[in-house]
């Protein structure tokens, strides 16, 4: 298909500019763009207990909230 073709040779292009790993993700230059307070609303929860993690993959998901701090996707 051409649709296929063009998505390829797009992604191929624009190769450098795209964040294939987390500790790749960058944020734009504050000097050049102002940054966007999006309003939002409270979260009240339903519930107040935290989601279960079974034990076999807790190290993975130990980690990988840790990386997302490090890059600061999460904030503590």
């Amino acid at each position: 298909m051409e649709e296929e073709k063009l998505v390829l040779f797009l992604i191929k292009a624009q190769e450098e500019a795209i964040a294939w790993e987390l500790t790749e993700n960058g944020n734009f230059r504050k000097d050049y763009f102002e940054p966007i307070i999006i309003p939002t609303v409270p979260l009240t929860p339903g519930v107040k207990c935290n989601i279960p993690i079974s034990s076999g993959i807790y190290d993975k998901v130990v980690r990988i909230i840790k990386d997302k701090i490090k890059i600061g996707i999460y904030e503590r």
